[in-house]
């Protein structure tokens, strides 16, 4: 961001991030990308009205990061611990496949 000569600091370099998104496999990316997108000229927006006369000259950098989402599901049959195995008042399910 570059303003007047003039002024004494004529150049800054803000951070402007936005939210944390989670995509699915089904859901679409390309909507989360546009929305982060917004998001941070929306704030690059704000910054420009609060009467601080800078201009963009240049994007450094943008960083888009991604990391994979496994959601927890049910597995397989687990024994209770010794202590519970008795206790009438925990029920645990044998079943034959992985569906919880």
């Amino acid at each position: 961001m570059v303003r007047d000569e003039s002024e004494a600091d004529s150049t800054t370099s803000p951070y402007f991030r936005s939210s944390t998104y989670t995509s699915l496999e089904h859901e679409d990316f390309e909507h989360d990308l546009n929305s982060a997108y917004q998001q941070m000229n929306n704030h690059l927006e704000e910054f420009n009205n609060r009467g601080s006369d800078w201009t963009l000259d240049e994007v450094i950098s943008m960083e888009i990061v991604t990391v994979p989402y496994i959601p927890l599901d049910g597995s397989s049959f687990l024994p209770m611990p010794p202590d519970f195995q008795n206790i009438r008042s925990v029920v645990n399910i044998k079943k034959n496949d992985n569906k919880c």
